[in-house]
């Protein structure tokens, strides 16, 4: 994402910034809308983290654009609740002074605050915490600024997504017991430096922001292979591109496969880079014609 002048910014005459986070504005939901699990992806690069029962679904409920992101029904006894995302590029984060900005809307005093984390190994975390919600239930924009410290670790554990050890999430700090209803978050924010009055969110273009989201997951249906050949033990079908390069090398899962054709070979998909990803059957045998329609989920662990 460009750099680019925002024009509610004028009014905090903040310089011109560029926002760290991917689907800020919770608008791309590839995976589906509504997720109950203890650590779901929920919206593209956003992760839930709950010890008991929670549900995390799209709301039309939406403070900067189509859509946000609402948690429900959670049971909080054993009090771990946070949406976060880990933050591409922290190497060179480091030493730096960053701000934190996010719309929550929440009817549970002193219940929910943003947070930056900062990670040197799996065990190790320093935390700066914005203010809680006034539980005003109304929109209200949380703050919070943190220089980041260096010797940061990277770490695929526990809760590092895409194991990056600088992450960001808007966090349950209250009471724990009960159940917890319709909070919302939305128009995330986080830009380098000092800015303790907030940061306005600039809702990216959907193409832009899918675009970002994109080099960590893609999902597509009812994608079709041919092949036609003589005697194989193994063939490549196809050499597929990306939708947008990938951050890293990606996994790729076929399911849904059905088979048209001579024999039923195994069909399989191995990525070749960040680039392109290949379809190929295997144990094929003999004179041959196959064509497999197949589901396609591609994703940066």
């Amino acid at each position: 994402m460009t750099d680019k002048a925002r024009n509610d910014q004028l009014e905090g005459n903040l310089p011109n910034l560029r926002n760290l986070l991917v689907n800020g504005g919770f608008e791309v939901w590839q995976r589906g809308t509504s997720f109950t699990a203890a650590y779901p992806m929920t919206a593209d690069e956003w992760k839930a983290i709950v010890t008991s029962i929670g549900t995390f679904s799209r709301s039309i409920n939406s403070k900067t654009g189509a859509y946000c992101l609402q948690i429900n029904s959670t049971d909080l006894t054993l009090s771990a609740l946070s949406i976060r995302q880990g933050i591409e590029g922290w190497k060179s984060l480091e030493g730096l002074t960053l701000t934190l900005s996010a719309w929550v809307k929440c009817s549970v005093p002193g219940f929910i605050c943003a947070a930056i984390r900062d990670h040197r190994g799996p065990a190790d975390v320093d935390s700066a915490l914005s203010s809680c919600h006034t539980g005003s239930g109304n929109w209200e924009r949380l703050t919070v600024v943190k220089t980041i410290r260096t010797g940061l670790v990277s770490s695929g554990a526990g809760d590092f997504p895409h194991g990056y050890p600088l992450i960001i999430d808007a966090a349950h700090t209250g009471p724990t017991g009960g159940t917890l209803t319709d909070v919302f978050v939305d128009g995330a924010s986080l830009v380098v430096g000092n800015f303790p009055g907030g940061v306005p969110y600039d809702l990216v273009p959907s193409g832009e922001d899918l675009g970002r989201c994109q080099r960590f997951y893609y999902k597509s249906k009812g994608q079709i292979g041919r092949h036609v050949d003589g005697p194989l033990v193994a063939q490549n079908m196809h050499t597929i591109p990306f939708p947008s390069p990938m951050a890293a090398i990606p996994t790729i899962t076929l399911s849904n496969i059905v088979f048209a054709g001579t024999g039923i070979p195994p069909l399989t998909g191995t990525a070749n880079d960040l680039r392109s990803w290949a379809l190929g059957l295997t144990n094929l045998m003999g004179p041959s014609y196959a064509e497999a329609q197949y589901d396609v989920e591609i994703a940066v662990p």
